[in-house]
Formats: structure tokens, C-alpha cells, sequence
């Protein structure tokens, strides 16, 4: 449930909804520099499905989600959103599973 809410979390803060879908199918060549494409409806499809054991699993597929955007983007402005989601959804880890600095 914990997971869910989270999701939700990054899902509402993404404005421009450019960490939802198959970055594959939209940006040309992601495949030449990204070997293992991950985006937010998949971690959706995943979770629905119950398709991780841990919540580390599912912390690992978001956070590949904010490395996979520093690749491609760098310091451009998909590259700075997804350095913001990545700090919301850190913040939002620690206060929803309760974890202190």
C-alpha cells in the first residue's frame, strides 16, 4: 500500500507525464545509450501484478527510472524534472516508511 502511495506521489508531481510512458517508443535511439528502460507505468503494471518480493525491488525500479533521465537528459530540463521527482520521491520514502537521517 506503501508502494502504491509513493507511485501516486511521483504519477501527480509529473506535470508533463514524460516518466509515465515507454521512453523506448517516444525518444529516438534511448535504446543506444539505455539498457534497461524503465518507466512509471511499468512500475505500475509491475506492482499491480505483484511482480516484486521487497519494496527494495520497487525502490530499485523508480530510482532506475531517475538514472535512466541523467543519462539521456543530463542538465536539460527533463533531466532537472526527473532530478526533482527523484528528491520528492526520497522525501516521500522517509516519511511514509517512517526513516530516519
Amino acid at each position: 500500500m506503501q508502494c502504491q502511495h509513493l507511485l501516486l506521489q511521483v504519477y501527480n508531481s509529473d506535470e508533463r507525464h514524460i516518466f509515465s510512458k515507454n521512453p523506448c517508443a517516444t525518444v529516438p535511439r534511448y535504446r543506444d545509450f539505455i539498457k534497461n528502460p524503465m518507466w512509471l507505468d511499468k512500475v505500475a503494471e509491475k506492482l499491480q501484478n505483484r511482480q516484486y518480493s521487497s519494496v527494495g525491488q520497487f525502490v530499485s525500479d523508480v530510482h532506475l527510472i531517475f538514472e535512466n533521465c541523467a543519462t539521456v537528459n543530463g542538465d536539460k530540463q527533463s533531466g532537472e524534472m526527473g532530478a526533482r521527482l527523484k528528491l520528492l520521491f526520497q522525501k516521500e520514502f522517509q516519511r511514509v516508511f517512517n526513516v530516519k537521517n
